[in-house]
């Protein structure tokens, strides 16, 4: 029997590792066409399917058959890759580094796993782009809102609004980011240069803020007088703190963080302390009503 006749069993076939993406890890098949021919083999080679007690099997040369009868459809390798992303930032939240699967992975994107090493190498490769690609989404959204054109006491207002916001809509990337820095899975030390550098650039943006509100006396200035670095540390923790706590303190205190009862309190409260950190008069802290 030549090599191109062995037989590969049916489990191999749907795991999407066997010959389609051995052979063309960038394209993606009808797979209802393989699932067909399983059938087909169940149904007229009995004994073939008998030999794997039920598991069918079936040769090459006829799965080549049914991948002539299908023709490949290119991928585009951006999109698959920000769509492997996006699922591994959602795996890797909820079940953390060590409970992620990359088969899982590979099945939510209709990739298999061979693809995905392919463009990150790793596991901690893939976990490493996908934390970064959390930081960059938040980092992003920080640029996009163009607090230049604000005056400083709106501007900070704005970010930390904006902050509150993306943390209560995007609960994955924020529990990646949480689990990165209570479990230390590996990131920081397998990051390149520039994955630290896009976080540097959150405490540029509120520097910027304060330089102009300094400048202009609202802001608090001299040796005793808060940091960028300080003002994104406690905006941070409070951000965070409403989202992972959101289950455990509407348990204990009857709290909802994040409910239409308490969310808007809390995020007045929120909003009012960081402003208070840097106000030269704090009674501007309190939100407009």
């Amino acid at each position: 029997q030549s090599r191109a006749a062995k037989l590969i069993p049916a489990q191999a076939l749907r795991s999407k590792d066997a010959i389609l993406s051995r052979r063309y890890p960038d394209y993606i098949y009808n797979e209802s066409k393989v699932r067909e021919h399983l059938l087909t083999v169940r149904r007229k080679r009995p004994a073939d399917w008998n030999k794997t007690v039920g598991k069918a099997s079936i040769t090459e040369k006829s799965l080549d058959r049914e991948i002539a009868q299908t023709p490949p459809v290119r991928r585009d390798p951006e999109r698959t890759q920000r769509e492997i992303l996006h699922v591994a930032v959602t795996e890797f939240s909820r079940h953390g580094f060590n409970g992620a699967r990359i088969d899982e992975i590979a099945r939510q994107t209709r990739t298999s796993k061979r693809m995905i090493y392919y463009y990150f190498g790793s596991k901690q490769g893939l976990y490493v782009e996908a934390l970064r690609q959390a930081y960059q989404m938040v980092r992003q959204l920080e640029l996009n809102l163009d607090l230049d054109r604000l005056e400083p006491v709106e501007a900070l207002r704005q970010l930390i609004r904006s902050s509150l916001t993306y943390f209560e809509n995007n609960p994955d990337n924020v529990r990646i980011i949480a689990s990165e820095n209570l479990l230390l899975n590996g990131a920081m030390e397998h990051a390149d240069s520039s994955f630290f550098e896009l976080n540097r650039s959150a405490v540029d943006v509120v520097e910027s803020i304060l330089v102009r509100g300094r400048a202009s006396g609202v802001f608090r200035s001299g040796p005793d007088a808060p940091s960028a670095l300080d003002v994104h540390q406690v905006l941070s923790a409070l951000a965070l703190n409403r989202t992972e706590h959101q289950k455990s303190f509407k348990a204990i205190f009857g709290r909802d963080m994040l409910g239409s009862d308490s969310g808007p309190h809390v995020r007045s409260l929120i909003e009012e302390t960081v402003l208070r950190l840097v106000l030269a008069d704090a009674d501007q802290a309190r939100p407009a009503s």
